[in-house]
């Protein structure tokens, strides 16, 4: 179970979690993915993705926290832009009904996102969670990009086994290669200007 502000019944969440897991997991794999062409040109630390940093558990855990948990709600936008791919031209599939985010490749999981971005426009005939909440979806497809781009770079990864707990019970237990494939050295003990430099 992942640590919320919000009561939880865990009983659901248990049912659902392995469901918004998958989903999650394909999620940060399309927009952070591993990348070997570039680790044979840079060497073995830029090979790594999303995945590997474990930023699916930083969305949910994410998401779970805004004013409302939400990483249910984001996991049917998703669903239903997944299946609207292949509804409205992009394919010709009549068997919808078995179309999720989390199982369809990857160039299909970058068109059901950008699919979220033009929710406002949407014709009446769409599924009523974009019509009725269009400024909603717009916001989520931000915070799916924002955050998980977030996540990947900043501690997250290094609070090792901690990074599960409340915020006040982690500890950077080391640093995250995402920090080394960009060369950050690591959080400041303070302004430069103010150190003793003696």
């Amino acid at each position: 179970m992942y640590w919320t502000f919000f009561p939880q019944n865990s009983n659901i969440e248990n049912t659902n979690m392995l469901y918004i897991i998958n989903t999650f997991q394909a999620l940060v794999d399309t927009i952070i993915p591993r990348t070997p062409l570039l680790a044979q040109e840079y060497g073995l630390i830029q090979y790594y993705g999303a995945l590997d940093a474990d930023i699916d558990q930083y969305m949910i855990i994410s998401l779970q926290n805004l004013f409302v948990p939400s990483a249910g709600y984001a996991v049917e936008i998703l669903d239903t832009a997944a299946r609207l791919v292949y509804t409205e031209g992009y394919e010709n599939n009549p068997q919808t009904d078995e179309i999720s985010f989390s199982n369809i490749p990857p160039e299909k999981r970058l068109q059901a996102l950008e699919f979220l971005l033009m929710a406002s426009t949407f014709p009446a005939s769409y599924p009523g969670i974009f019509m009725d909440y269009s400024d909603l979806v717009l916001y989520i497809y931000g915070y799916l990009n924002r955050s998980t781009m977030f996540g990947y770079y900043s501690e997250w990864f290094g609070y090792g086994n901690t990074r599960l707990l409340p915020p006040e019970q982690r500890l950077l237990e080391f640093y995250p290669f995402s920090w080394e494939q960009i060369d950050y050295p690591g959080p400041s003990l303070g302004y430069h200007a103010l150190r003793n430099t003696t």
